[in-house]
């Protein structure tokens, strides 16, 4: 038996088979997440039906877990999704009608959280408060206590990507200003590098440059480059400050 574990971020989504131990069985695929999401959701299952008709050998797959970036409620909904530009998507119902299989929906941060806490789980319980921080096309926070996942009401623990750092700061995705994703996501660095507007949707506008570019110039010693990484890390701190 497998399983097909996919995420959906603003900029790509990505797709890997695993056993029921979460083994990889292949390497990622990615392809680019498309805005609407009944378009996503027909890449999704194309891409599920494309692998598993390739690889019979991986036998009967027995469900399909789903992290994406955003406030995700207990149902599988997505609430909102500033990276996306989603609202009240019914993502797990439109997954489960397009593979007409089992699917689980989960916000990305906890996915990652739950992962950090089963690879070290082994005998030993994982006493105490454990944060998970990613920086991409968003930002976002995974807390676990004493092993257990965070959620609070409505399953929004985590979503400190959106804690002002500045009210008069750069326009958030989010509809605020200053929040602390405006400024040290992917496009909020690249806008930083290129010298043009970090607010949204001006951010969006990412032109030929990639976060990749930005590191690779740093490590030859570009200053710019290297200047834009030292300002980052100081509004990335500030953040983790708050956190």
């Amino acid at each position: 038996r497998c399983v097909a574990a996919v995420d959906v971020s603003a900029s790509h989504t990505a797709l890997v088979v695993t056993d029921v131990l979460g083994h990889p069985l292949l390497e990622a695929a990615e392809f680019p997440t498309r805005p609407r999401p009944q378009q996503l959701v027909k890449d999704v299952a194309d891409a599920v039906a494309r692998v598993l008709d390739g690889h019979p050998e991986f036998g009967e797959c027995i469900g399909i877990g789903v992290s994406v970036s955003g406030l995700v409620d207990a149902g599988g909904q997505v609430r909102f999704s500033p990276t996306l530009g989603w609202r009240e998507v019914e993502l797990l119902e439109l997954l489960k009608a397009a593979t007409k299989r089992t699917v689980v929906v989960e916000n990305s941060m906890k996915a990652c959280m739950l992962g950090q806490v089963w690879s070290v789980r082994g005998d030993t319980p994982v006493d105490g408060p454990v944060a998970f921080v990613n920086v991409s096309d968003g930002v976002g926070v995974g807390v676990a206590i004493d092993g257990k996942l965070l959620r609070v009401a409505h399953n929004a623990a985590g979503e400190l990507g959106h804690v002002p750092l500045n009210i008069y700061g750069p326009r958030c995705a989010c509809g605020q200003q200053g929040c602390w994703e405006a400024y040290v996501s992917k496009r909020a660095v690249i806008a930083r590098y290129r010298g043009t507007d970090p607010s949204w949707p001006a951010s969006a506008e990412t032109g030929s440059v990639t976060l990749e570019h930005i590191m690779a110039r740093a490590r030859e010693g570009e200053g710019h480059a290297l200047e834009t990484i030292r300002e980052t890390a100081f509004f990335l701190s500030r953040g983790l400050a708050t956190v």
